[in-house]
């Protein structure tokens, strides 16, 4: 399913990224819980995962719910 594209990614994470990060955990714990959590993510180094293993982690399903007709 690839065409062919590569993706290159940059070596280590854009101080950009950070305030992303941290608006999105905020929406799902505390903000003093989020300090602590983006202070560890700017130590921590990037590390890679095949998309399957993530969906997999994720806990949800692959091919998505299906409705039944009513």
């Amino acid at each position: 399913m690839s065409n062919g594209t590569e993706i290159k990614w940059l070596p280590e994470s854009e101080e950009k990224d950070y305030p992303a990060s941290e608006s999105y955990l905020c929406l799902i714990y505390e903000d003093q819980e989020v300090k602590g959590i983006v202070a560890k993510l700017r130590e921590t180094p990037i590390t890679k995962f095949k998309a399957k293993d993530i969906f997999r982690a994720s806990g949800l399903s692959l091919l998505g719910v299906q409705q039944l007709p009513s």
